[in-house]
């Protein structure tokens, strides 16, 4: 007869525990950085070769085991945007934005979405804001450069 490979009673009270103690799944179950490393790198590799169904399976595994890294976040985010799942897109990249604000490239990706959706006000506000706070520093130019022309066609073509 096999023998079960269940978790015990206890060992899932461990990784709660584990977890409401502000560790990782993927820690509290004794991933090493490298294992997670390579499930995100797999990902990766997948969106590359415009894999995104099975790339946003492979990021959605990263974020549940490591839901504090903003680029499995953000990688989610864009995979499901390549999908066409704009609304949980958003979501995702709105918390890749909110983790680190000084990477304008997920609110221009809300943008992006907010414009496949047809809310189009919305896009320029986020890309016009993005334009006003990232507009005077050097190191953000290509993105309020594409903020810019974004803008430009919105406005040309009609919001």
């Amino acid at each position: 007869m096999r023998e079960s490979t269940a978790p015990s009673v206890e060992q899932i009270a461990s990784l709660v525990e584990n977890v409401l103690h502000g560790n990782s799944i993927g820690k509290a179950i004794e991933l090493s950085d490298e294992q997670l490393e390579a499930i995100y790198l797999l990902g990766h590799l997948q969106y590359q070769q415009k894999k995104y169904e099975v790339a946003c399976k492979t990021f959605r595994l990263f974020v549940l085991l490591n839901s504090m890294d903003r680029r499995g976040i953000k990688a989610l985010g864009s995979s499901l945007q390549m999908l066409g799942q704009h609304k949980e897109a958003i979501e995702f990249l709105g918390m890749a934005f909110v983790m680190d604000p000084t990477d304008p490239s997920a609110a221009i990706q809300i943008a992006e979405c907010l414009i496949s959706q047809g809310e189009k006000k919305k896009a320029l506000d986020i890309l016009e804001r993005i334009s006003f706070d990232y507009g005077r520093y050097e190191k953000y130019i290509k993105y309020t450069e594409k903020s810019n022309a974004v803008i430009r066609l919105l406005k040309k073509y009609g919001e």
